[in-house]
């Protein structure tokens, strides 16, 4: 089943709906109490982050339910972006420069607003959060967290970072990927296995 969509506005009309649309969902597709609390932590960590996002770029939400396994999608599309865009970005951020962010939920924004400067024909240059592979979903280039999990379980402080984190410790995976002027950001996670 797919939930209603929330739209997401700069305007930052379309986020009130979200936890209800998760907590409907929950209760249509008989999770237990403690299940519907760990989907709803997933939805305040991206509700959290969204507000950096759509004051960016316009999007949509919505949840997908099969049998047990949940994901919560993020579209979010954005204008053309050129070099002078990509610099206008740079210069609102905080520090005046693309730093790498701080925790799990900076990182996936600073990813987001990454893939969007770089679209243009010429390929993006790999750094340590992109997997430059081509996705099942024909994406242009992707980013997944249990890629990153593999890639920093040898590295004690990023570790212990994605460790801490909401959407680090209960989610199975996130996955980022773009299809020209769209940006897919997919939170999943699988109540199957049950305890």
């Amino acid at each position: 089943m797919k939930s209603n969509v929330c739209e997401l506005k700069k305007d930052g009309k379309g986020m009130t709906n979200i936890l209800d649309e998760v907590e409907k969902t929950a209760v249509y597709n008989g999770l237990s109490h403690q299940e519907s609390l760990r989907l709803r932590l997933l939805a305040e960590e991206l509700t959290g982050m969204l507000p950096s996002l759509i004051e960016r770029y316009d999007g949509k939400l919505w949840i997908v339910a099969e049998n047990l396994k949940f994901e919560l999608h993020v579209e979010l599309i954005s204008d053309e972006m050129d070099s002078e865009t990509r610099a206008k970005l740079i210069s609102v951020s905080k520090e005046k420069r693309n730093a790498k962010a701080n925790g799990i939920l900076g990182q996936l924004i600073d990813i987001v607003d990454e893939m969007f400067m770089n679209t243009s024909t010429i390929p993006m240059a790999p750094t340590e959060y992109y997997a430059n592979t081509q996705s099942p979903l024909n994406y242009s280039f992707t980013w997944s967290l249990e890629q990153y999990r593999e890639s920093v379980k040898n590295k004690k402080e990023d570790w212990d970072e994605l460790e801490k984190s909401i959407i680090g410790s209960l989610s199975d995976d996130v996955l980022v990927g773009i299809r020209g002027r769209k940006i897919d950001m997919i939170i999943t996670k699988n109540f199957e296995k049950r305890s």
